[in-house]
């Protein structure tokens, strides 16, 4: 008894502060933990496991109305967040904020250019039922990976050989479809530019995966 009243008043009265009894309650109940990175929370196996089931019932629920799920990319441009301060008194957003690629620093605008580049492609040279899955992985201190991946019509051997080369359109690609043929080339070179590494795999008919080393 001594020990559960002990552990009642560790937990702050929710009438008192909401936030802080929200706090105690998920660290306690040993649902999450705090991690080494600012701003981010760990989910440990009971608080995943609670995340697993409202997942799972929210999209049941979402189907079920035939509302499709859809993977954004995970890094928006600053200047889009910027602009919240238009919108809102007091805006101050509360995010990580990628400005280094390995140790050189990243040109936002030339960055955005290579994930815009790559994203419209993957939609545009394929049926409007494609998936594109984008994934950020941190792979040490100063490098991560990024990888675009759709379940399109992909390329074949021939074509994927010289995918990054400047003008050349796939023989995949529609000739309704209009373009330079530079947009890949131009992904590739500022990629490069940042010390990166861009390199692509694919099999006909099995959809294409864009790896990106920064």
């Amino acid at each position: 008894m001594a020990n559960e009243k002990k552990l009642v008043e560790a937990i702050t009265s929710m009438d008192e502060d909401f936030a802080q009894w929200y706090t105690d309650v998920v660290k306690k109940a040993e649902l999450t933990d705090y991690s080494s990175v600012r701003g981010c929370m760990i989910l440990r196996p009971a608080g995943y496991a609670i995340w697993e089931n409202i997942q799972k019932e929210l999209d049941r629920r979402f189907k079920e109305i035939g509302v499709e799920n859809v993977y954004m990319p995970l890094f928006i441009p600053e200047s889009l967040l910027q602009k919240e301060k238009d919108h809102v008194e007091g805006f101050a957003p509360e995010c990580a904020v990628v400005t280094k690629g390995g140790l050189d620093d990243l040109d936002e605008n030339l960055i955005k250019r290579v994930f815009i580049n790559l994203i419209i492609n993957a939609f545009l040279h394929n049926d409007y039922k494609v998936n594109v899955e984008v994934k950020v992985e941190r792979i040490n201190k100063s490098k991560v990976k990024i990888v675009i991946k759709d379940d399109g019509k992909g390329v074949s051997p021939k074509d994927l050989r010289y995918i990054f080369e400047r003008y050349y359109r796939g023989t995949n690609t529609s000739s309704q479809i209009e373009g330079s043929g530079l947009g890949m080339a131009i992904a590739h070179d500022i990629i490069e530019a940042h010390s990166g590494a861009i390199y692509a795999e694919s099999l006909e008919g099995n959809g294409m995966k864009i790896t990106i080393l920064l």
